[in-house]
């Protein structure tokens, strides 16, 4: 309940932060700023704290940066200050690719920052020259794509990585372009298709020689979650909970949170198909406990699915609520297929789902 910091808190975020400030990079009028508001988290602790320039912290008080930088994104700024995010564009491709994975399986972009990405990329002579770093590249750009509700252009991009990673032997990242092939249909509720890929990318994973089960695993906990959430969306709840679980069970034995959270947030919707509210409720209460700070993409999902539930449940205030969130961050970071759904869930008025 202090706003004092701790010798050692300070030396740790100085020292996480390379002596500058997080979001811009500059190296004087160094402050201490809370990630969430000081009245709201009460706490004045290292995981709550990040260094800000006095131009960057002020900006944030003041309201003129709150719409730019969400306690998410911040969050995300904490894990990768400015002082790490600059050793991506110095001749590093792998590292450069890392990056732009991290931000784009989150959800942590913004068109500026899409661009400074584009430039880097561009003027990386070493990551252009290898085949297998320009397709995972286009691989995120297809992930940003889809999470934006842009399925064809996805969908195209996906089918010609398909043929590339074969070509390279590189079936890890063929599996991952067959999810993002499958989430796109899905989006498009080609549920039948979606679940046709979904099983064959199992079947590709369990044939797989020369891994280690823990990598297997690491595949099955998202294709076990997305076959869960389209046999919802057909209608079979056994075998979506069953596949869920199963997705759920491997992700808390790699101690992997983010997935685990992702799991949970389908088990609710699942529980919502079927009209269970308190079961839903339930779920996704648990979620906001795993899921991560810096998972934006996740969070918007969850803030539909929480409106949903208080569409069915009646409470109109709640419901408007969450879909005034996911409208604003999805207009924010760009996703238009979340926006729409928080659009129809903010309009309705009826107590179902579509």
């Amino acid at each position: 309940m202090s706003r004092y910091i701790v010798k050692l808190d300070k030396k740790k975020l100085m020292d996480e932060a390379g002596g500058r400030c997080s979001i811009c990079g500059l190296a004087i009028a160094l402050q201490h700023a809370h990630i969430v508001p000081f009245r709201i988290c009460r706490k004045s602790t290292f995981e709550e704290l990040i260094i800000l320039c006095s131009n960057c912290h002020g900006g944030i008080i003041d309201g003129w940066k709150i719409q730019e930088f969400a306690p998410e994104l911040l969050y995300a700024f904490k894990i990768r200050p400015r002082a790490i995010r600059e050793k991506y564009v110095d001749n590093d491709p792998n590292s450069l690719l890392e990056e732009f994975q991290y931000i784009s399986t989150r959800g942590i972009y913004k068109q500026n920052k899409l661009e400074n990405f584009l430039l880097s990329i561009a003027t990386s002579s070493s990551l252009l020259s290898n085949p297998n770093l320009v397709a995972r590249t286009a691989l995120c750009w297809a992930t940003i794509a889809k999470q934006r509700g842009k399925t064809h252009p996805s969908k195209y991009l996906a089918k010609i990585l398909l043929q590339t990673f074969k070509k390279l032997n590189d079936y890890g990242n063929m599996i991952a372009t067959n999810q993002l092939y499958a989430g796109s249909l899905f989006i498009e509720r080609s549920f039948d298709k979606a679940l046709d890929i979904y099983l064959k990318n199992e079947q590709m994973v369990k044939n797989l020689s020369k891994v280690s089960q823990k990598t297997r695993n690491k595949f099955l906990i998202d294709i076990y979650r997305d076959q869960g959430i389209t046999y919802a969306f057909l209608g079979n709840s056994n075998k979506a909970f069953e596949l869920t679980l199963e997705s759920e069970q491997l992700a808390e034995k790699l101690n992997d949170k983010r997935c685990y959270a992702l799991a949970l947030q389908n088990e609710g919707m699942i529980h919502l198909t079927t009209k269970r509210i308190e079961k839903s409720m339930e779920s996704l209460e648990k979620v906001s406990r795993f899921i991560p700070k810096d998972e934006i993409i996740g969070s918007v999902m969850l803030f539909n699915y929480l409106g949903a539930l208080y569409l069915i449940a009646g409470d109109k205030e709640k419901k408007n609520q969450m879909a005034k969130k996911a409208i604003c961050w999805s207009k924010q970071y760009g996703f238009y297929n979340e926006l729409n759904i928080a659009n129809k869930i903010k309009k309705s008025e009826e107590s179902g789902i579509e």
